[in-house]
Protein backbone atom coordinates (compact mmCIF):
# COMPACT_ATOMS: atom_id res chain seq x y z
CA UNK A 1 0.00 0.00 0.00
CA UNK A 2 3.18 2.63 0.48
CA UNK A 3 4.42 2.14 -2.83
CA UNK A 4 1.30 2.62 -4.05
CA UNK A 5 0.91 5.91 -2.45
CA UNK A 6 4.34 6.86 -3.43
CA UNK A 7 3.90 5.90 -7.12
CA UNK A 8 0.44 7.91 -7.33
CA UNK A 9 1.40 10.85 -4.97
CA UNK A 10 1.41 13.79 -7.12
CA UNK A 11 -1.63 12.72 -9.08
CA UNK A 12 -3.41 12.65 -5.32
CA UNK A 13 -2.41 16.26 -5.17
CA UNK A 14 -4.25 17.16 -8.31
CA UNK A 15 -7.56 18.79 -7.84
CA UNK A 16 -10.66 17.46 -9.94
CA UNK A 17 -12.54 19.79 -12.07
CA UNK A 18 -16.25 20.40 -11.41
CA UNK A 19 -17.28 19.04 -14.75
CA UNK A 20 -15.15 15.67 -14.52
CA UNK A 21 -17.00 15.09 -10.85
CA UNK A 22 -20.28 15.88 -13.02
CA UNK A 23 -19.99 13.28 -15.16
CA UNK A 24 -18.10 10.60 -12.56
CA UNK A 25 -21.46 11.18 -10.17
CA UNK A 26 -23.78 10.64 -13.11
CA UNK A 27 -22.02 7.27 -14.24
CA UNK A 28 -22.37 6.36 -10.91
CA UNK A 29 -26.07 7.75 -10.77
CA UNK A 30 -26.80 5.31 -13.99
CA UNK A 31 -24.61 2.21 -12.45
CA UNK A 32 -27.35 2.36 -8.94
CA UNK A 33 -30.29 2.73 -10.97
CA UNK A 34 -29.04 -0.08 -13.09
CA UNK A 35 -28.34 -2.26 -10.04
CA UNK A 36 -31.63 -1.41 -8.40
CA UNK A 37 -34.03 -1.47 -11.39
CA UNK A 38 -37.26 -2.51 -9.56
CA UNK A 39 -36.38 0.09 -6.55
CA UNK A 40 -34.63 2.78 -8.18
CA UNK A 41 -37.17 5.48 -7.02
CA UNK A 42 -36.64 4.76 -3.70
CA UNK A 43 -32.79 4.80 -3.57
CA UNK A 44 -30.97 8.53 -2.84
CA UNK A 45 -28.24 9.45 -4.29
CA UNK A 46 -26.22 12.82 -3.27
CA UNK A 47 -22.86 14.16 -4.86
CA UNK A 48 -21.40 15.97 -1.12
CA UNK A 49 -18.28 17.29 -0.06
CA UNK A 50 -16.74 20.03 -2.19
CA UNK A 51 -18.80 19.73 -5.43
CA UNK A 52 -22.27 20.51 -2.99
CA UNK A 53 -20.65 23.54 -1.52
CA UNK A 54 -20.27 24.60 -5.38
CA UNK A 55 -16.03 24.68 -5.91
CA UNK A 56 -14.64 24.58 -9.25
CA UNK A 57 -12.57 21.66 -7.94
CA UNK A 58 -12.49 19.03 -5.59
CA UNK A 59 -9.88 16.86 -4.06
CA UNK A 60 -12.04 13.77 -4.16
CA UNK A 61 -15.53 12.31 -4.92
CA UNK A 62 -18.03 12.18 -2.07
CA UNK A 63 -21.00 10.30 -2.89
CA UNK A 64 -23.83 9.21 -0.44
CA UNK A 65 -26.24 6.70 -1.76
CA UNK A 66 -28.87 5.90 0.54
CA UNK A 67 -32.32 3.97 0.38
CA UNK A 68 -35.85 6.28 1.16
CA UNK A 69 -37.33 2.91 2.86
CA UNK A 70 -36.47 0.18 5.55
Amino acid sequence: MQNIGLKYHEDFLERIPRDEVTLLSDKVTQAVASIFKSTASKINIVTAGSYRRGRETCGDIDILITRKDD
